[in-house]
């Protein structure tokens, strides 16, 4: 039996995605799959909170008049907080496996910016639905869950096939 401490941190998850999940390339897994999980947390955190920013601060609104669209958005404004925060560790994490950073990363920020803005703009739908039908909040978080599965965040999308892309 050998020592534990001299194995690699990251030898059981290349086991398990690169032997049983088939996710091979030249970026580590760890670097890979928290690319993808920043942007699909923010989404996730970013939508449900803000669903249901209405219904829980209903005392504000029924009391005391200010825009309503206010108490959604500042639960987008702290989720794009956490974003930048996860983006330090991302830094960290490429500093650490040796990953290189491109000029291609500069596209972060429009994809940030859209992101957002598509994010407002369906909180806010939501969050108005939510007043007449409650349920909406209940099935926001595993609708989220089942769409990251259903995407590419922590699959490469070469495992995808090619029929599936328009989906």
């Amino acid at each position: 039996m050998g020592d534990r401490s001299a194995r690699r941190p990251d030898a059981d998850l290349h086991v398990i995605f690169s032997v049983i999940a088939e996710c091979r390339g030249g970026t580590p897994y760890a670097v890979f799959a928290y690319a993808g999980l920043c942007h699909g947390r923010n989404f996730s955190t970013a939508l449900p909170t803000p669903t249901n920013a209405l219904v829980s601060h209903s005392h504000l609104v029924t009391k005391v008049y200010f825009p309503r669209e206010i108490l959604p958005l500042s639960y987008i404004f702290a989720a794009l907080v956490d974003l930048l925060v996860a983006s330090v560790v991302m830094v960290g994490l490429m500093i650490y496996y040796h990953v290189p950073l491109r000029p291609s990363a500069l596209w972060l920020v429009p994809i940030t910016a859209v992101l957002t803005a598509l994010l407002t703009g369906i909180a806010l739908v939501f969050s108005a639905l939510q007043v007449r039908f409650r349920d909406i909040g209940m099935a926001m978080p595993l609708l989220l869950q089942l769409w990251m599965f259903a995407s590419p965040v922590v699959y490469p999308l070469e495992q995808v096939p090619a029929r599936y892309y328009s989906l």
